[in-house]
């Protein structure tokens, strides 16, 4: 990917956290208020790799894994952790301290006596926004299994979060119910042959990824997306 292709964007990470249950995987989509890039929008846990999650230095490194940890704990709740998750009080709290600065993200997990599960994070897919939009992310993809227990929004960032299957979160998106973006939209298509989570993870996981980079169209008041394997794509 040339420099001018991702020159503006930010680095960002998203998870995929996926469960099964009696009528196929589920994934948790979450909506977004109004503060965020995609008001609005339903999409999965994730956003901007910041500073202290650590160095970006390779494709997936630990930076965006990190990343894809604390943002995932910060929208839901959920701590994606190698060890035995803490009890449900004693994480409301600590990602209160995490929300209101009191503590960075590390020692949060310090505080908590966790380890983040980073290398439990199957990375499968790098998206790049298109150049014509004035907010531009190159994000990466990670996909885990869901621990159990129980996604809270925070009500600033997110405002709403489901268990839906792949096929179920693709018809309400079709039928206008669940907006959502052009990279949640395509990763559910992609999720929805897969009949469980280990299934998804051997289907998704590869050492080799190609960076999306999706172009945009005017059409009346936003955009009309099209993507590199879609008609249309070489002359936009």
């Amino acid at each position: 990917m040339d420099a001018l292709t991702t020159s503006g964007t930010r680095p960002a990470s998203t998870v995929v956290l996926m469960r099964d249950a009696s009528a196929g995987p589920e994934v948790l989509v979450v909506a977004r208020g109004t503060c965020g890039a995609v008001p609005g929008m339903f999409a999965f846990p994730g956003g901007v790799v910041e500073s202290a999650d650590g160095p970006m230095t390779d494709e997936a490194g630990s930076g965006y894994r990190m990343a894809a940890c604390r943002e995932t704990f910060e929208e839901t709740g959920l701590l994606l952790t190698r060890d035995a998750t803490p009890g449900m009080d004693l994480l409301r709290r600590a990602r209160q301290d995490l929300l209101a600065c009191r503590m960075g993200f590390d020692a949060v997990l310090a505080s908590l006596g966790v380890r983040p599960a980073l290398s439990e994070l199957t990375y499968f897919a790098r998206w790049i926004t298109p150049l014509a939009l004035p907010k531009r992310f190159d994000t990466r993809f990670f996909l885990m299994c869901a621990p159990a227990a129980e996604a809270e929004p925070d009500g600033i960032e997110i405002v709403d979060v489901r268990w839906t299957t792949p096929a179920a979160a693709l018809a309400g998106a079709n039928a206008g119910s669940i907006p959502m973006v052009n990279a949640t939209m395509k990763t559910l298509e992609w999720l929805v042959r897969f009949g469980s989570v280990d299934e998804a993870r051997a289907g998704l996981g590869s050492t080799n990824i190609d960076a999306i980079l999706p172009k945009a169209k005017r059409q009346g008041e936003g955009f009309h997306i099209v993507n590199p394997w879609e008609a249309g794509y070489a002359d936009i």
